[in-house]
């Protein structure tokens, strides 16, 4: 879903987000309660996660709340983090990382997945089939299973979110796995016997 907030700032939101935006007289804050947003703001923001607060004069950035910790993308500008412990860092353009409420990854360059739900994409870069279901299961009804004896099988590509069922028939296709569907909305992927 995508927002135009009265400040003219670009809120998009992904699947599973809430967030509260308070636009007062001399305060912007946006709390990102759970989920994934990108943010387009060419004023002073403030962004507040479980974990931390984000603050720029202008900036392009992906955020994500996870259950015990915060990804932030920066695409465009400078993101001054300041961590419930206090920590503060800054995070230029063109940079990403985690953090928790107690410390940070180092940053490092964005990677191919950082914000490309926005274009409707899922990118993966060696990533373990366990996570890449769950990524995908965010986007499809229902309940997307990975067996444990193919979790650790490696994936790579670019797959286009409005077709959950061809990435499926995909994995078939490129992994040695098979797609066990129970019910339409029942679907587990497995060794293939």
């Amino acid at each position: 879903r995508k927002l135009q907030l009265e400040d003219g700032s670009q809120l998009q939101l992904n699947t599973n987000t809430s967030v509260d935006v308070r636009l007062e007289a001399g305060q912007r804050l946006i709390r990102l309660l759970d989920g994934e947003i990108m943010l387009t703001s060419s004023k002073g923001l403030h962004l507040q996660t479980a974990q931390g607060l984000l603050r720029s004069a202008s900036a392009r950035l992906n955020v994500r709340q996870l259950r015990n910790r915060t990804q932030v993308a920066v695409f465009a500008g400078r993101v001054e983090l300041t961590a419930n412990s206090g920590a503060a860092l800054s995070i230029g353009a063109n940079q990403q990382l985690a953090f928790t409420d107690q410390h940070w990854d180092t940053p490092r360059a964005l990677d191919a997945n950082s914000g490309a739900w926005t274009d409707g994409m899922l990118v993966a870069t060696q990533m373990r089939l366990a996570d890449f279901l769950d990524e995908l299961g965010r986007y499809r009804r229902g309940q997307l299973n990975c067996d444990p004896h193919v979790a650790d099988l490696l994936i790579s590509g670019s797959y286009p979110l409005d077709d959950s069922e061809r990435i499926l028939e995909l994995l078939e296709i490129s992994l040695p796995v098979k797609v066990q569907r129970f019910t339409r909305y029942w679907v587990t992927v497995q060794a293939r016997a």
